[in-house]
């Protein structure tokens, strides 16, 4: 495996200072806005703008990319996210750090776009699981560790934008000195949202309300942190066990998914999700130390939704159709995530300040009683994991690209992946693809002819 990684470690260490300059700026500025008075709705427009501007640079990047190659947008973009973020503490107002996080967000979904599309062509096929893997480890343990680096100097001072800045000016060194060759701009099937929406409209869901509730954790979790009575060591624990739980609690999650109807697996885990989240508001007046544990397992079970809607999105579409529908799926994430901080920020002004979990727990109670009525036609088990033709991988929300690493693992020659293989953690990816039928391999179950309640 480490031969197979040692050709693309520049990349990977590129994601690494990226993620954990941009770890680092979104508690900064959630905790630095709260001591220069910004209302908790300012807060919430401040990081809302992020989300917005990452939507926006799902269209602007690849246009940037096919223009000028993929070395020189990583510079564009990675010069772009160093110079707005040490323009922050130079013009402190809600309205210049909202426009300057419409702009960091569109260079960061640039730089994950470079990446993404670049280990996708350098992975073979039998390497590309274990990649994928290793990328989202790269991601998931620099933005935990990112979160620490709030210690190094006191919050109010200006030395924590230098160190973002420097981050990711860093981010450009491995990246520019990588010897691979660059890779060519590629197209993918269109696939309509109605087809997206008509063959699964719970990922479709499920996506939206969990970027509500990630985007509100993300914007709003440190301002929550500090104003429960946190300090700068506290709100960094609270916001990598939030993230640790949802790393840990991933892969046995999904892949029981793997073996269940997915649907019924996302209401469970939304409806996990919504009692931990009440029930750590509750126990927030009488136990602060409980806020710990109490967020560890919710980071696990919201984590978790996004990729289950992912994976059971790819249930229901072909491999060539799957990027493009994805990025269907990434919009209403992005969408929500865009609403979720401004939409906590009121919510917290007006039920008061320790109300963050309850606001996550009310976001997800819908979505388990959307997807527990989607789930209602009783279907024997055998024809559930027959209809679920791909398995779960652990991930986050980054671009559509990371899902063209495993378009061509997760299309088997001739059928199905057996629901019943063996994964294999350490490689992280299904080593036994299984038996199939022929029957099965010619009927891939066009959108048409989908069952009712899918």
């Amino acid at each position: 495996m480490a031969s197979r990684i040692l050709p693309v470690s520049a990349l990977l260490a590129g994601v690494a200072l990226l993620l954990l300059g941009s770890g680092l700026l979104g508690t900064l500025l959630s905790v630095r806005a709260g001591l220069e008075g910004f209302s908790t709705t300012s807060i919430g427009l401040v990081m809302s703008a992020y989300f917005a501007g990452f939507l926006l640079g799902t269209r602007i990047a690849p246009e940037v990319i096919e223009r000028v190659g993929h070395i020189r947008s990583f510079a564009i973009f990675a010069a772009v996210a160093a110079c707005t973020s040490v323009l922050h503490p130079l013009s402190i107002s809600v309205w210049s750090w909202a426009l300057l996080r419409v702009v960091t967000g569109i260079s960061i979904v640039g730089l994950f776009n470079v990446i993404e599309s670049w280990l996708t062509v350098q992975a073979d096929p039998a390497s590309r699981g274990g990649l994928f893997a290793v990328y989202m480890i790269v991601n998931l343990v620099a933005m935990a560790a990112g979160q620490w680096l709030i210690l190094a100097s006191p919050v109010e001072s200006f030395e924590l934008f230098s160190i973002i800045t420097v981050l990711f000016a860093l981010s450009l060194v491995p990246v520019a000195l990588t010897r691979l060759g660059q890779p060519d701009v590629t197209t993918v099937t269109a696939v309509p949202f109605r087809t997206v929406w008509t063959v699964a409209p719970v990922a479709i869901g499920g996506a939206f309300l969990s970027g509500i509730v990630m985007g509100g954790f993300w914007g709003m979790g440190p301002l929550f942190a500090q104003r429960v009575g946190l300090e700068q060591a506290g709100v960094a624990l609270l916001m990598s066990l939030t993230i640790i739980g949802g790393a840990v609690m991933q892969l046995p999650i999904g892949h029981y998914s793997d073996r269940h109807d997915r649907r019924r697996v996302i209401g469970l885990t939304a409806a996990w999700g919504a009692l931990l989240a009440a029930g750590t508001s509750l126990l927030l007046g009488y136990y602060q130390h409980a806020l710990f544990p109490m967020m560890f397992l919710y980071g696990g079970f919201a984590f978790s939704i996004y990729p289950l809607c992912a994976a059971h999105l790819s249930d229901w579409l072909e491999a060539d159709q799957l990027v493009d529908g994805s990025g269907w799926l990434l919009l209403m994430h992005g969408a929500g995530a865009a609403l979720g901080p401004l939409a906590a920020g009121l919510f917290i002004g007006r039920a008061g300040e320790g109300s963050l979990p309850l606001f996550f727990g009310i976001v997800l109670l819908p979505l388990a009683l959307f997807a527990a009525w989607h789930a209602l036609p009783r279907r024997l088990d055998e024809e559930l994991l027959e209809d679920q033709s791909s398995s779960f991988v652990p991930m986050v929300r980054t671009s559509p690209v990371v899902l063209e690493l495993l378009a061509e693992e997760e299309e088997p020659e001739g059928g199905f992946i057996d629901p019943d293989a063996e994964l294999d953690v350490e490689e992280g990816f299904i080593e036994d693809l299984g038996s199939y039928s022929p029957e099965a391999a010619t009927e891939p179950g066009p959108p048409d002819s989908m069952p009712p309640g899918r």
